[in-house]
């Protein structure tokens, strides 16, 4: 008659162990996979930003955007101004929307979020035309960071029509969907 078997002390250990490297694995994959959702996310809302200050201007003034108007080299967090604009030519009485009233704040992270916003203290005007006022800033790419690491995501003003692209990064160049 044999007496009750179960498992041994190394077949135990073995288990946890690969059980642990499993686990590790699947929690470094998911933070990753938060903090390139995050940097989506503030790509998304600058894009969606920019594009609505673009079309403000269209309405009959020029648009003067600040990227990230805090001189600090701190990064941004998340419920932090982002960027502003204003009305270059005030002196007309209609107010044509240029979100002077509403700056971007990045209500897609957390307050506990930190972000890096590169370029910073980037000034830049959309005209009635819908041009980018400034030719020498043409393209102009911003790159976000959430600054726990993790994934960069790019978004690029191009042309002198404002056309506004996202991308990410990749062996350190930014990368565009056609």
């Amino acid at each position: 008659m044999r007496g009750p078997s179960g498992y041994s002390l190394t077949e135990l250990m073995v288990v946890v162990a690969i059980l642990g490297l499993i686990g590790v694995t699947s929690i470094t994959g998911a933070l990753e996979q938060w903090r390139t959702e995050q940097s989506s996310a503030v790509a998304n809302e600058l894009s969606g930003w920019l594009g609505s200050v673009h079309r403000a201007a269209l309405r009959g003034k020029r648009c003067e955007i600040t990227i990230a108007p805090d001189t600090s080299p701190d990064p941004l967090t998340g419920n932090a101004v982002a960027a502003t604009a204003r009305e270059v030519d005030d002196t007309d009485p209609i107010d044509n929307g240029c979100l002077a009233h509403s700056p971007l704040v990045i209500h897609a992270v957390s307050s506990g979020t930190s972000f890096t916003l590169t370029p910073r203290n980037t000034t830049f005007s959309f005209t009635p035309r819908g041009t980018v006022a400034e030719a020498s800033l043409n393209p102009l790419e911003f790159r976000i960071a959430i600054t726990t690491g993790g994934a960069i995501h790019c978004v690029r003003l191009m042309g002198l029509l404002g056309l506004v692209k996202i991308g990410h990064v990749a062996a350190g160049s930014c990368h565009y969907r056609s």
